[in-house]
């Protein structure tokens, strides 16, 4: 969108000098007005904070549940598993009204593995990462 709003006013200092503070929930283009004057546009691009949390539901299965902030609902999650010949898919689930996610997946070998989960960019938000959490595949 190129339409703009204002969501921050404040005075510059004696040298010029302004600050301000903004929390957007999603992408966001900014631009500033000084006397009539507009500054060139900056895109922020904010990225969701996920989790993920694997429980071994079996031999060899596990679930891996986590939650998207800001709730996007219907948004790809893909989780991966960090191996010797690199990452590798083990699970897709989209994300709910209330923001969970869960997927499972039944790994072949025995070993301790790396996941993590992702979301793409789009013109909403920017991609996203969790933290990579250690698992021991039983």
């Amino acid at each position: 969108s190129t339409d703009y709003y204002v969501v921050r006013t404040t005075t510059a200092s004696g040298t010029g000098a302004y600050s301000f503070v903004v929390s957007p929930q999603t992408n966001t283009r900014l631009k500033v007005d000084v006397g009539g004057q507009d500054s060139d546009s900056v895109v922020i691009g904010v990225r969701p904070a996920i989790s993920l949390r694997p429980v071994r539901t079996a031999a060899y299965t596990y679930t891996m549940t986590g939650r998207v902030r800001p709730v996007r609902e219907g948004q790809l999650v893909s989780v991966y598993a960090r191996t010797p010949s690199g990452d590798r898919l083990v699970g897709r689930a989209r994300v709910g009204a209330d923001g969970i996610w869960q997927t499972s997946h039944r790994f072949t070998v025995a070993g301790s593995y790396p996941l993590y989960a992702s979301t793409t960019g789009d013109m909403t938000s920017a991609a996203g990462r969790s933290p990579v959490v250690g698992t021991a595949i039983k």
